[in-house]
């Protein structure tokens, strides 16, 4: 279901995050975004501004309250919260 309010956190949650960044900044990004939650899945989808650039659709375990994923949205602008909510697996 889409909305604008994030489910509370059930303990067992997915976050999907959009990582818009250019080849050059590609593995400092994913480097920050291992150091701060375990990636579930990544998804590629071609940039629209460049042809260098690239935009990513990135799974990753936990909600997106947690204290390491909220640092990394506070600290990495090339990331932006699509949401987050209850995994199924």
């Amino acid at each position: 279901m889409l909305g604008h309010a994030l489910p509370a956190p059930s303990g067992n949650d997915k976050t999907s995050l959009l990582l818009t960044v250019d080849e050059a900044r590609f593995q400092r990004s994913l480097q920050a975004l291992a150091r701060s939650a375990r990636v579930l899945a990544i998804y590629e989808r071609p940039g629209k501004q460049s042809l260098d650039g690239h935009r990513y659709v990135v799974d990753v375990a936990g909600h997106a309250s947690q204290p390491q994923i909220v640092q990394l949205l506070a600290k990495h602008a090339e990331f932006r919260l699509l949401g987050s909510y209850p995994r199924r697996y």
